[in-house]
């Protein structure tokens, strides 16, 4: 199994973290405490992949993790609620003060914490003993996606990192005309992050603001949606498909995810889940349950899959106890004949003891998701072309021509995932 590092960027990347670890210390209670202790007995555990042995807690388990923020809320309920030592938080040492927004100044903000905090030195001490990196970032406000975008450039660029397998949970900020978004620019940052992730990621796992409030009114029934319910649900989707390495009998998480992504044309990856965590049981025999999963109100991306070419689709089952692999088998020969995908397979995920669920996840690389990727291409060019918000960039050091370009960029990426085909 692999050995990975994750790395929050930012509020929304803080507070999804903070939800993912809170669950992940949950499912290995029993494994939390002295790490020697349990060593020395030989048990063979998978979560050693994730947790590892600080130092100053003379062997005790926490988050292989680094966290990356401005802002001091966040912070703070970080280090009151995860185990994490306070040198692998980044950021409120910096002198920088309140919330990026624009992504430039976000980019340029990477640089100010690097120097006044060694976020590389400190990502080189992990180099050694990880295979992959896991990036948890929202792609509305500056600093996950400036920030963001200017740590996976140096993770490239870096001679002891730039070989590591780069997982980014990645969440679309909401059309701006659907009035669910608060940073009018977030348009403009997602364009310019998306040019670097899709570049410099090897697999990109998008997550939909839209779509999970749209979800979470539907199935919980509720006639309104903060922002703040949707960090669980994603970050419940996140520990499912990191249980993959974190669990025996499971499949190997990094394969799994380098199969849903066979051709550099099109890395992005459209979960969908079933039941929708912290809202419904999961009722229905295997193959329904793994049909109800890709129902529209269950896709976590704002896209119609079900009408578009799929290159690749991925079953994960995720139950504790031994696995009915013919009724699998049966689920995947389902989909495969309903969606019809170039590819199609399942993976399996195991649980604690006493995990009462059977959670579904279905990985989708679509190449419908060029349709809500234009969306974001279309407000950025619109706001582009009325020369809205250009003056805020151009203050942080780009010129209206690095604008463009990046836009122009953009639609290339876009275009090709149009192209179709799984092969080069």
């Amino acid at each position: 199994m692999p050995d990975l590092l994750t790395i929050t960027l930012g509020h929304t990347g803080t507070m999804i973290g903070i939800e993912y670890w809170k669950r992940i210390f949950k499912e290995h209670e029993r494994k939390l405490g002295n790490l020697n202790e349990w060593e020395s007995r030989g048990e063979e555990d998978v979560n050693i992949h994730f947790f590892w042995k600080g130092d100053e807690r003379e062997g005790k388990a926490c988050p292989r993790c680094i966290a990356i923020d401005l802002d001091p809320r966040s912070i703070e309920t970080l280090l009151r609620e995860i185990q994490i030592d306070e040198e692998y938080v980044k950021g409120r040492r910096s002198g920088i003060g309140g919330r990026g927004r624009r992504w430039k100044k976000g980019y340029n903000n990477g640089e100010v914490i690097n120097d006044k905090e060694d976020v590389m030195g400190t990502l080189e001490v992990f180099s050694g003993e990880v295979d992959g990196i896991i990036i948890i970032i929202s792609l509305g406000g500056g600093i996950g996606s400036g920030v963001g975008s200017w740590l996976i450039e140096k993770i490239r660029e870096n001679e002891k990192l730039k070989d590591k397998y780069v997982i980014a949970f990645v969440v679309l900020p909401a059309p701006i005309e659907s009035k669910r978004e608060s940073v009018a620019v977030s348009p403009y940052n997602a364009v310019f992050a998306l040019n670097r992730f899709s570049k410099y990621a090897d697999v990109i796992v998008l997550f939909d603001n839209q779509a999970l409030q749209s979800a979470i009114r539907r199935i919980g029934n509720r006639a309104g949606v903060r922002i703040e319910d949707l960090n669980p649900a994603i970050a419940n989707v996140i520990a499912i498909i990191t249980s993959l390495s974190r669990f025996p009998r499971g499949h190997d998480l990094l394969n799994v995810l380098t199969n849903c992504t066979p051709s550099e044309r099109c890395k992005f990856v459209i979960p969908s889940v079933f039941p929708f965590p912290g809202l419904e049981d999961a009722k229905g025999t295997l193959p329904e349950r793994a049909m109800n999963a890709l129902n529209k109100e269950h896709v976590l991306v704002d896209c119609d899959i079900k009408s578009g070419d799929i290159g690749v689709m991925s079953l994960i089952v995720r139950k504790s106890g031994d696995f009915e692999v013919d009724v699998i088998e049966a689920a995947t020969q389902s989909i495969g004949e309903e969606f019809e995908p170039e590819m199609i397979a399942y993976e399996l995920a195991g649980a604690p003891d006493g995990y009462n669920s059977e959670d579904i996840v279905v990985l989708t690389n679509s190449y419908n998701i060029a349709e809500r990727l234009n969306i974001i291409y279309n407000e950025a060019k619109k706001l582009f072309d009325r020369n809205r918000y250009v003056h805020l960039y151009v203050r942080y050091g780009m010129r209206r021509e690095d604008i463009e370009n990046e836009l122009n960029e953009f639609k290339e990426t876009v275009d090709k995932i149009n192209e179709r085909g799984v092969g080069e």
